[in-house]
């Protein structure tokens, strides 16, 4: 006997609508928005009990205090899920072509590409050098404050002042 599947992902992380959730643990599975997609069976057997998985799943909110929140989960048929794909990419290639982007979205490009500036595109004017007598001179040195006091301000009484 095959088992029935349904296709579950956490909704993709966007602020602006509510969806906030990039991870959640249930029933031994942990579901992570970046990996997509999860087959996930419709019922099983877990502790002892027989679980409704797909049922509960279709509950979860992204606040679990607000009953109004957006739900956090896509749960749906392969069918279902084929064509929301499609949708998203069909909005993600108009955006592109009306050249829309998002500003903030670092989450795809790797750690090396996210600095802007390299070794190669240092400034002329500031050459690396070891060599301590060819940097100009450095200010004087400053003598450190002095030690500040913490608490309250003494009482007058304490101080001699009437």
């Amino acid at each position: 006997m095959a088992q029935e599947l349904v296709w579950v992902r956490l909704k993709p992380y966007n602020e602006r609508k509510g969806f906030r959730v990039r991870r959640y643990h249930v029933f031994g599975i942990r579901f992570e928005e970046a990996r997509g997609w999860y087959k996930v069976p419709v019922t099983m057997i877990y502790d002892g009990q027989e679980r409704d998985v797909a049922e509960y799943l279709r509950q979860v909110r992204n606040d679990h205090q607000d009953p109004d929140s957006p739900a956090a989960f896509d749960v749906c048929s392969p069918a279902e899920a084929a064509a929301i794909n499609a949708a998203e990419e069909r909005v993600k290639a108009s955006r592109e072509k009306a050249g829309i982007r998002n500003p903030v979205d670092l989450s795809a490009a790797p750690r090396a590409q996210r600095s802007t500036a390299t070794a190669a595109q240092a400034p002329e004017e500031f050459p690396e050098t070891d060599d301590l007598a060819s940097q100009p001179e450095a200010a004087a040195p400053v003598a450190p404050a002095a030690p500040r006091r913490r608490g309250r301000p003494p009482r007058s009484s304490q101080t001699g002042q009437p």
